[in-house]
């Protein structure tokens, strides 16, 4: 199961596993990692649901979310380096009216020492 990754444990790891991994073995890039931890955000975002009586995307985070058009069914990350900037695309939310969505995963990525990432949305 994937925990999230910080940037600095990302780093470290990657250096001994560049000198220790026998030749082949796949590494574990920075794109996979940015992906996966973003993920696992949105996994996370899914909880118990009173009003509905199942499991809501935005329960864990009360109003936050609810109003913000985004396809719960389908959503999904990719990441783009541009330069030094990672571009964190979140795919099935409307392009640029989901800033809670986009505040929360970059505010996670920052707290994992990710600072270079920008997140959009699209459909």
């Amino acid at each position: 199961m994937w925990q999230p990754m910080t940037k600095a444990r990302w780093a470290r790891d990657r250096d001994i596993y560049r000198r220790a991994w026998p030749t082949g073995y796949r590494r574990l890039g920075e794109r996979y990692v940015l992906t996966c931890n973003v993920d696992w955000l949105l996994e996370h975002l899914y909880g118990p649901d009173a009003e509905v009586g199942a499991t809501a995307p935005w329960a864990r985070f009360g109003e936050l979310m609810r109003n913000e058009p985004i396809n719960w069914g389908d959503l999904s990350a990719d990441a783009v380096k541009k330069g030094h900037v990672w571009t964190i695309t979140l795919e099935e939310a409307s392009p640029g009216g989901c800033p809670a969505l986009c505040a929360y995963v970059t505010g996670w990525l920052n707290r994992w020492g990710w600072n270079n990432v920008e997140v959009v949305t699209e459909w």
